[in-house]
């Protein structure tokens, strides 16, 4: 059975983009506090439905840089 409330890592990710920190020092803090692999922390927090907004911008972002190329 899931919990409705919400995780450890969830709160702090949560609390990080509250807080004003990047998408970038997210996942360097996630990365820390929770001994992850840089990889594993880059998908929890791209992941997370409050940070959507960024990475989709990024997507956009990065799509645009590739047909420049």
């Amino acid at each position: 059975m899931k919990s409705s409330f919400p995780s450890e890592k969830d709160a702090a990710i949560r609390d990080a983009h509250i807080r004003g920190l990047t998408i970038v020092d997210t996942i360097k803090m996630i990365r820390e506090r929770y001994q992850m692999s840089l990889g594993e922390a880059k998908d929890l927090v791209s992941n997370h439905c409050i940070w959507q907004d960024v990475v989709q911008a990024s997507d956009s972002l990065k799509d645009d840089i590739e047909k420049l190329i």
